[in-house]
Order: C-alpha cells, then structure tokens, then sequence
C-alpha cells in the first residue's frame, strides 16, 4: 500500500483488489468549478473509493501478480490441460506458448531480411532506418494479429503466432533471390 499525503486529505491508500487499483481516501474535500455559471462548489467526505480503471492496464506483464512469461513450457502445458477449463482456455495458452517460441525464431527471419535491406543501393541510410522500421512494426502487427485468429480457433494455435515469421522469412527469400540475380551493387 502507497500511503498519499496532501493538504486537505487526512489519508489516501492505493489499493490492489482483483486485479483493479482503487483509492481509498479518508477525510478529503472535492473543488468543482461549476462550467456554466462559474460556481465554485467544495464537497467534504469523510471516505471515498474511487476506481482508477488500470485493470485492462495491468497486462500480464506487471509485478503486482505473477507473469505468465516467467512460466517454464510444461507449466503453460498444464494450464492449457487443467480439468475443468473450456477449449478457449486451452487454446489461450497453448497459443501463448507458441508465441514464445516464435518471437526469438523472429529475430532470424528479421536477420534475413536485414541482408537485402542493408545491401540496397538506393536511399542510403535514411532508407535503410525506414525499411527496418517498417519491417519491424509490420512483424509485430503481423504477430498480435496472427496471436489473435489462434486465440479466437480462426488458426491452428502454432499457425497463429508464427504467421509472422513466415510473412518475413518469406518475403526476406525473395528480395535475397532478387540481390543474387541482380548482385550486390556497389559497395558503400
């Protein structure tokens, strides 16, 4: 708990319930500015909650609950199996297993297209710094939208999350059968 000081408060608490961060004031006043007639009105409590609406914030990545990226791969494995969990739940995490294993595959198939890229001739190094950019925001979207058809049975769970790195690998093949055929260019 984060205990909150200020001048007309007597105690503020931040606290954590089901996921949700609420916080709980104690002996505060409330100043509003009323927008058309300009009143100023002040209303006293002596407690209050207020629910600052970070549940859908708190991804599975904070430290306040356990992160599911710190599972080892037969643990994922046994939540997807547990007795008593529908098909979405198994295949939440068996797709969520999957795409731990395609992000660090990702950095090859982005490897292999970083050849053609930094051999292209034209635009220098301003064009080089795009096309990797785009490449790089184009897999993540790619992978969070192939993650989501495996999440909602569109896709196979282990087709879902490496739709990216076949996207990539695939186009980074044709541009290195592109520089083959035409050569490397001059050297910069």
């Amino acid at each position: 708990m984060l205990d909150l000081g200020a001048d007309r408060l007597e105690r503020g608490v931040i606290e954590l319930e089901d996921a949700e961060l609420r916080l709980a004031l104690q002996g505060g006043e409330l100043h509003r500015e009323q927008a058309e007639g300009g009143d100023y009105v002040v209303a006293r409590f002596g407690r209050a909650r207020i629910d600052l609406g970070l549940g859908g914030a708190l991804d599975a990545r904070n430290r306040l609950s356990g992160s599911p990226f710190e599972l080892r791969p037969e643990e994922i494995l046994r939540l997807a199996r547990q007795p008593g969990a529908g098909p979405e739940h198994a295949r939440w995490w068996t797709t969520f297993l999957w795409r731990r294993m395609a992000v660090p595959l990702g950095i090859l198939a982005l490897g292999l297209l970083a050849v053609p890229i930094g051999a292209a001739g034209k635009g220098g190094r301003a064009w080089g710094y795009g096309a990797t950019l785009l490449a790089v925001v184009a897999y993540y979207a790619l992978l969070r939208f192939g993650e989501g058809l495996s999440q909602k049975g569109t896709l196979p769970p282990w087709l879902g999350p490496q739709l990216a790195n076949l996207a990539v690998a695939a186009a980074a093949a044709l541009l290195l059968a592109r520089l083959a055929r035409r050569g490397a260019g001059a050297v910069r």
